[in-house]
């Protein structure tokens, strides 16, 4: 049997798949970042914060596809993120969500954001590498700070869901 057809059957006679026949669901209103590769789906980057409430992953031992998510009302960008970026300064952590984050897609693919804290230039990305040599599945979340010397003390960090304080 290839692809649930039985031998010998055709396609064309298969009962047409009304509407009702699928299971519908709403495009989310949160306007989420995107990005993957072959392995990994980064589907719900929030566009307020960076910060990332959901990733699916390909398993080949469970030979399915399986989605993490750090709530139940994910695709709403409520409740607590698998990961989220923070910057500290001077021993002060600040998450990004009270900050105003500007996304563009560097290479026409790849969502960076670049924000402003204390005059302290910050710029995030998050992506899942793909191509030739791309050969495990991974995520990779880059920060880079640029200041002045009273920034001596600054440092982008990357935290699980609602640990160490943050809601």
């Amino acid at each position: 049997m290839m692809f649930g057809v039985a031998p010998g059957a055709s396609l064309a006679h298969a009962p047409p798949t009304s509407t009702s026949d699928v299971k519908q669901i709403p495009i989310p209103a949160m306007p989420w970042q995107v990005t993957g590769n072959h392995w990994l789906s980064l589907p719900c980057i929030h566009p307020a914060s960076g910060s990332l409430y959901a990733l699916g992953v390909l398993h080949r031992g469970a030979r399915a596809a399986l989605e993490f998510a750090g709530s139940a009302d994910f695709l709403e960008g409520r409740g607590a993120p698998l990961l989220r970026p923070t910057i500290a300064v001077n021993g002060v952590a600040r998450v990004l969500d009270s900050l105003e984050l500007a996304w563009e897609r560097a290479l026409g693919w790849i969502p960076t954001f670049t924000c402003s804290v204390d005059g302290l230039l910050v710029r995030g990305t998050l992506f899942a590498p793909h191509g030739r040599d791309a050969d495990l599945a991974g995520l990779i979340r880059d920060g880079l700070l640029g200041g002045t010397a009273q920034h001596d003390r600054a440092r982008f960090e990357i935290r699980r869901g609602a640990q160490n304080g943050f809601p």
